[in-house]
């Protein structure tokens, strides 16, 4: 059995030499040896337009930081160059030997949950994409779980010899997971393929991962306790006879598009709809839940089709809000939807609308939320464009978050 008291004593003493030697010298090193200083202006620079609220400079300054950190101590970073250079060398030896440790075990940034917390302040974690798993010690996530219940972790993670530690800002997400990092990646760059490559873009181009702190309390949306995401998947097709479909789903037909609605399922929240594409021999199928696209894809397979039960996409809205706000990109998910413009499409876009609306609320409310005060409901409600008895059922929701209810 770990020795805790002994593992949090060397973690408070690696703590004090980090940042003696890291923050205090290092990284003023490297910016002026390195060039760091327009690069990070411009880097970030394309993300002013992303609100960060009243704590948008301190963000800013801290992941400036991470941003050399990481390009000193990631897998191939200076640190090795470094350990060579003459101002180095005169270090005292108690802190070359620190920057030494460093070199021989790479930092890196870590996606991960929690697996459990083994004692006060320590906790289990797993890399959500590399699926290693590792000691972190962090005070900071203790804070934040003291107020707070997120799902996943954003950091700059260093071993100090017993285990890791977190450099900079401990981001928390409520409600984005895998798919959803995944999903911002891909937009991001779209050649992304796999999770070794979204690893790789991240520690390549960390900015646009830090800016997703401004959504980092914002609370997943459910209805009648189905989750809200975007699940969609596109399969190209050999050949496609109609008549087996006709008895699970409601068929109509424009410009070489069949639309395939479940005769029960394509209501709101699930929205469950597939579209053929007789042109480009492609299907492609649409839900607004994971039971929504689950039924849909038994009912595809039942009438002769071998479809992966898994989307392609899978995305919180959100995330697909959150995306489109910091790459400032027009993303599209469903492209025949507008072809099938009736009663049914204008009462999902009635939907979509209030979700929208939810969102703003939501926005609004943060803030209250936080420093746990009671809002102006009215006014919030009149302001986000929504019903002020909604409005009171999404406080509630909130307030139950919050306190973990």
């Amino acid at each position: 059995m770990l020795d805790y008291s002994n593992i949090i004593q060397h973690c408070k003493e690696h703590a004090v030499i980090s940042e003696r030697v890291i923050d205090n010298f290092l990284l003023y090193y490297s910016i002026a040896k390195e060039g760091y200083e327009r690069k990070m202006d411009i880097d970030f620079r394309k993300f002013k337009h992303v609100d960060l609220g009243e704590m948008r400079e301190r963000y800013i300054n801290f992941f400036k930081a991470e941003y050399v950190t990481s390009k000193i101590f990631l897998k191939n970073g200076h640190i090795k160059k470094y350990l060579n250079h003459s101002l180095i060398k005169q270090l005292p030896s108690e802190e070359f030997e620190f920057l030494l440790q460093q070199s021989f075990c790479p930092w890196k940034f870590s996606f991960a949950e929690i697996i459990k917390n083994p004692s006060d302040c320590f906790y289990e974690m797993k890399d959500v994409y590399t699926h290693e798993t590792y000691l972190l010690y962090s005070p900071s996530m203790k804070l934040t779980l003291s107020e707070y219940n997120p799902q996943l972790w954003f950091n700059l993670i260093g071993f100090n010899g017993k285990c890791w530690q977190t450099f900079g800002i401990v981001s928390h997400f409520r409600s984005f997971d895998e798919d959803d990092i995944f999903f911002f990646a891909t937009e991001l760059n779209p050649e992304i393929q796999d999770e070794e490559e979204l690893v790789n873009e991240i520690e390549r181009n960390p900015v646009p991962f830090f800016m997703l702190i401004s959504a980092s309390e914002k609370p997943s949306i459910a209805n009648k306790g189905h989750l809200i995401l975007h699940n969609y998947a596109i399969d190209s097709l050999n050949q496609f006879a109609l008549d087996p479909y006709k008895e699970k789903f409601n068929v109509a037909w424009n410009e070489n598009v069949f639309q395939l609605k479940l005769k029960t399922g394509s209501e709101f929240p699930h929205y469950a709809i597939a579209y053929f594409d007789e042109k480009q021999n492609t299907i492609s199928r649409t839900a607004l839940t994971d039971v929504g696209f689950q039924k849909l894809t038994q009912a595809l397979n039942k009438c002769g089709l071998k479809l992966d039960e898994d989307a392609d996409i899978r995305v919180s809205l959100t995330m697909f809000a959150t995306a489109k706000e910091i790459l400032k990109k027009d993303i599209e998910l469903y492209p025949y939807e507008s072809l099938f413009s009736h009663s049914d499409l204008e009462e999902e876009e009635d939907e979509e609308t209030a979700l929208d609306n939810y969102n703003e609320f939501i926005k609004l409310a943060l803030p209250y939320l936080n420093d746990r005060k009671k809002p102006n409901l009215i006014a919030l409600s009149k302001k986000a464009e929504i019903e002020y008895e909604m409005a009171k059922k999404i406080w509630a929701i909130l307030k139950r978050t919050r306190d973990g209810k």
